[in-house]
């Protein structure tokens, strides 16, 4: 049972706690990151999925990564079609640019 007390140590919803603070901000920010790829994987080619993701987005960049060089010059040359989806899936972002990073390991 929850009381009134401020103090007390009564267990909270999951849903409240994941909303607050910067836990919640995680989870949006993997919420967005999760609606980011599946537009990235709507404009490439299937066999280009795999190897292709978005890993996080800072100051209207996106930053996706490429398993190796070839993949991330395609992904380079697409630049302008990659962006266009994904500004329509967050329009609230203003994304300007992409920044395509080789996957290590």
């Amino acid at each position: 049972m929850q009381t009134s007390d401020p103090n007390n140590s009564d267990p909270k919803d999951l849903n409240s706690v994941m909303q607050q603070g910067k836990l919640g901000g995680i989870m949006h920010k993997i919420a967005t990151i999760r609606s980011l790829n599946k537009a990235l994987y709507q404009v490439l080619e299937p066999a280009l999925r795999p190897y292709c993701q978005v890993v996080n987005f800072e100051n209207n960049i996106i930053i996706v990564s490429a398993k190796n060089s070839p993949i991330a010059n395609t992904l380079y040359y697409m630049q302008n079609e990659i962006l266009g989806a994904l500004q329509q899936v967050t329009p609230k972002h203003a994304f300007t640019q992409i920044k395509i990073k080789i996957r290590m390991g």
